[in-house]
């Protein structure tokens, strides 16, 4: 039995010291995507300063520092696929309709014109997003929205495993197999449907 089907490993933000290991990656054939937020990438991968990763301390802001368009063409170029994390890393739910429709418009027509690609996946920002926010993502023409905790059967809801550099290896192989694995065998016994 396999632990894991097959994999894509994703990363928000599109921090600028992910580029090594977007790169070993690529080179193992492992699809990757890379969510940016796009008014960072337009200010020259200046770092992520949203109010939850507030910081002065200097070695903090380098490791929030993004990647800027040029970072992303590289990256691009070497086989990473790019898709959307909005415009300024929003909480999606707490803003009107016009200014989801706004996050979601701009950021798509920014990576296509600085790109030269189709943007076709969104990543809800902190993994928020309800009815209204994946309908609204839709709308905007994207083909998948990226979640977490999310219905594997939605297309504008898919799950990920949410990963981090503390983790470690043997964490997040365990937090994969657990989601990938586990979880939905227990969900189909408790069913009444047979384990796969």
């Amino acid at each position: 039995m396999r632990l894991l089907g097959p994999v894509h490993v994703t990363f928000d933000d599109a921090y600028r010291n992910i580029e090594s290991t977007v790169n070993d990656l690529v080179k193992q054939g492992i699809p990757v995507t890379i969510f940016v937020c796009t008014g960072y990438a337009d200010r020259d991968g200046a770092p992520l300063t949203i109010p939850e990763l507030a910081t002065d301390d200097p070695a903090e802001l380098e490791q929030l520092s993004t990647m800027n368009w040029d970072d992303l063409r590289r990256l691009r170029d070497r086989g990473a696929r790019i898709g959307s994390h909005g415009v300024s890393h929003p909480h999606l739910t707490a803003l009107s309709s016009p200014g989801v429709a706004d996050e979601l418009s701009e950021s798509k027509q920014r990576i296509e014109d600085e790109l030269g690609i189709r943007c076709s996946d969104f990543a809800y920002p902190f993994g928020e997003r309800d009815a209204r926010v994946r309908s609204l993502v839709r709308e905007a023409g994207y083909d998948r929205g990226f979640a977490l905790r999310s219905d594997p059967g939605d297309p504008y809801d898919v799950p990920r495993v949410d990963l981090y550099r503390w983790h470690g290896p043997a964490r997040s192989l365990a937090k994969a197999v657990v989601k990938y694995r586990l979880a939905p065998a227990l969900r189909r016994l408790r069913s009444g449907r047979s384990p796969r």
